[in-house]
Formats: structure tokens, C-alpha cells, sequence
């Protein structure tokens, strides 16, 4: 029984394990880069500052936050990668303290890609 009880005491002591997004998650001051497209040669680019908000959702996936209130929902690898590529893509990828996003998209003559490049706030 005295057994019992220190293998649960000892069990219960124990820290479980640490989700790996956790070192995802934060506010991150970006500095974002839009460049658009349209037929015949319109061209434009256009830079601002931003501030990304990551939260946990579910067992895997990553909520990212953006100041206008948009949001997306992305599944992340232990690695730090999430999104996809195709003719519609969001991808990026946490490097230390820093969150590299693209959003691009486009159609019917236009196209635009949004690049966000970011450091967590201390």
C-alpha cells in the first residue's frame, strides 16, 4: 500500500510533456511587403508594420491573428512549418523568435503576395 501511494505521489509529480507550439506562441511585430499585379502592367508595392497574435487551437493547429481582426487557421509541424503551396497559398515557418508568413493569390489577369517577416516580442 506505502508502495502504491509513492508511485502515485511520484506519478503525479511528474511534468508532462511540452506541447512543441508553445515556443510558437506570442505577438510578433512584422513588417509586411504587398505586392500586386494586373493586366496589362500594373504593378504595386506597398510596405507597412503589423502585429500577429499566435494562439494554440486544438491538438495541432495555430490560430494567427492579424491587427485588421483576419484570422487563419493553420495546422504547424514540431519544425515550425504550416500552410501550403498552390494556386491559392499560405505558408510560413517559425525560426526561433522569428515567424516568416506568404499569402498569395490571384486570377483572371492579377495576382497579389503578401510576405510577413517577424520578430516575438520579449
Amino acid at each position: 500500500m506505502v508502495a502504491l501511494l509513492v508511485v502515485i505521489i511520484i506519478c503525479a509529480s511528474c511534468n508532462k510533456d511540452e506541447d512543441y507550439r508553445d515556443n510558437f506562441i506570442g505577438k510578433y511585430n512584422c513588417a509586411v511587403i504587398f505586392e500586386s499585379f494586373c493586366l496589362p502592367e500594373d504593378y504595386s508595392v506597398y510596405s507597412w508594420c503589423d502585429t500577429l497574435t499566435v494562439t494554440m487551437v486544438g491538438d495541432s493547429s495555430i490560430c494567427i491573428s492579424f491587427t485588421d481582426e483576419d484570422t487563419l487557421e493553420e495546422t504547424v509541424s514540431a519544425d515550425g512549418h504550416f500552410g501550403y503551396k498552390g494556386y491559392h497559398s499560405r505558408f510560413g515557418t517559425f525560426e526561433g523568435n522569428n515567424i516568416y508568413l506568404t499569402i498569395e493569390d490571384g486570377g483572371l489577369g492579377g495576382s497579389y503576395t503578401i510576405k510577413y517577416y517577424g520578430q516575438k516580442f520579449k
